[in-house]
Order: structure tokens, then sequence, then C-alpha cells
């Protein structure tokens, strides 16, 4: 059974959705549902508390044949370790289920008014500091294009003009999680061996490319928030990752093809289309079944 991951703004509209019942049904038939750990945090961020109330409800309904994730920094966190520790590193075999927040979702103890404001806090501080660096960072990029540089018309042409920014920020992404000083060497196998990890190097680099490198007059803006990014980490652990922000989604599409992940990113009414035409499928063959058992009945009547 294929592996279904939905980020915060799926999530979002598929609680809002007139249909959302029935999707969640026909998605729980087809698909095993993951969680992201960092969804669930932005969630529990959420001040709204009709709407923070609204996506919790939402969520057990698709943990019923699926699981939820650890957030982004414990699973690199995970990784880097498992990698110092084991010669045969296999990146498949970390467990990254979190029980606790299943246990959080469905019983939501800590849940209170302090606590979702101190969420709320926190991802707003985050959110602010990486944009800092980057506002601050783009002037200087700009004058370099002014000079002659030539911009990259694209992620791809970025990365291959920029290969000392791509490990700058491996090696910094490896300490910050708890790595060891490794040497170029190790640092390379690391990120060949292991998506998730290289995933969240491109989301490092993306940040760049989307904020301070990018031509304005390109279609398709690669300027997403910070955790949408992030949620990079999570696409080598899915098969399809939904989403209803465009921004994202093409950043997301962008680093699946840089890291090779076979993970597809989809938009929400692309993953809802898809349910309501299996749907209506389904429900012509119990239709043309009712009709011949009514035949059938009528002749041995």
């Amino acid at each position: 059974m294929q592996i279904l991951t939905f980020d915060t703004s799926a999530l979002n509209a598929l609680s809002n959705d007139t249909e959302s019942a029935a999707l969640v049904a026909g998605i729980n038939a087809a698909y095993r549902v993951r969680l992201c750990g960092s969804s669930v945090d932005e969630i529990l961020a959420t001040q709204n508390e009709q709407t923070r109330n609204r996506l919790l409800s939402i969520c057990p309904q698709l943990l019923a044949v699926g699981d939820c994730t650890w957030p982004f920094n414990w699973i690199v966190e995970k990784l880097i370790a498992g990698f110092e520790r084991a010669p045969g590193f296999d990146w498949k075999a970390l467990n990254v289920r979190s029980i606790e927040y299943e246990d959080e979702i469905s019983r939501r103890e800590t849940m209170t008014q302090e606590f979702v404001r101190q969420q709320h806090a926190e991802l707003s501080a985050a959110k602010r500091r990486l944009a800092g660096i980057l506002d601050s960072a783009r002037p200087t990029v700009e004058a370099s294009f002014a000079a002659g540089a030539p911009r990259p018309q694209s992620f791809r042409e970025f990365l291959q003009m920029a290969q000392g920014t791509f490990w700058y920020y491996a090696g910094r992404l490896y300490k910050r999680g708890g790595g060891a000083q490794t040497g170029d060497q190790r640092l390379q196998e690391f990120v060949k061996t292991c998506p998730p990890f290289q995933a969240m190097v491109l989301a490092a680099a993306m940040f760049v490319y989307g904020r301070c490198v990018r031509g304005a007059q390109l279609p398709e803006s690669r300027r997403a928030d910070r955790l949408d990014i992030l949620m990079a980490i999570y696409l080598p652990y899915c098969d399809l990752f939904v989403t209803n922000d465009r921004k994202q989604e093409a950043c997301l599409r962008d680093i699946a093809s840089e890291a090779d992940i076979d993970s597809v990113v989809v938009p929400y009414n692309r993953l809802r289309d898809s349910l309501a035409s299996i749907g209506t499928a389904f429900r012509a063959k119990c239709g043309t079944l009712m009709t011949q058992w009514r035949h059938e009945t009528n002749l041995h009547g």
C-alpha cells in the first residue's frame, strides 16, 4: 500500500472540505497515511482554537491506518547518530514513528493556551530569524549580478554554479545535528547514502535560491515559508506528498528531482479528483451489480 503524507495546508483543505468524511474514508482505503511531526507542531501552534481543533480532529481519522513521524530536527539527529555509530548505515532502518506524537494528537493533554502561545512564538521566531538572514544577504547577491555575474535560471543551474554552497550547508547541518568533525569524503558518503539528509541540505540551498538568487520574473515562486521547505525531509518516507501550497509544491518538486527521490509531490485538488473518480467508478460498478442482481432475481422470482 502506498504511503501518503500531508502538509499542513493539505490537512487544512481536507478538514474544510464539505466531502471530508467520504474523502478520509477513500484515503484510508487506498493509502497508508503518514503524518509529519513538524506539521503537527505547526497545528499545535495554531492560535485560533476552532481551526486548531478542526485540524486535530481530522488527524486521528487519518491515523486509523497510518502513523506519525518525529519532527525534522529529531530525524536529522538520529540519522547522523546512526551513521557515526554503524559502519553499514542504512537510513531506512531508522524507525521515525513517534508514538508520543500520536498520543498527543489523540489525548491533547498538553494543549493549554500557554502551550499553544509558546509553540506559536517559537515557530514565528525561527521563521523571522531565517527571513532576516536571507533578506540581509540579498543586496550583496544582487550587487554581484549587477556587476555581471550570471543569474541562474533554475534551481538545478544554481546548484551547478554553487557547489561550494551546497557542501558548506551539508557540513554545517551535519555539525548542528550532533555530528563530529568529518572529512569531505565521509560527508559526501553520508549525503549520497542518506536521501533524507540530502533533502535537508537541498532545502537549505532552496532558501538561498528562492529568496536571494532567483529572478523575480521567473514563473512559480520558490519563496515558500521555512517549515514548508523543511518538509523536504519527509519526501523519502512517502510515495505521495500532498500540499495545497503552490510555492511549497514547486520547491519540493525541485528538491525531489535533484535528490532523485521517487516521491511525487501533488496538489490537494489532484488527490481529491483522483479519489472522486475512484468513487464514481465504484458507485457505477455497484449500480451495475445491483441492476444485474435485480434482473437475476426477477428471472428466478
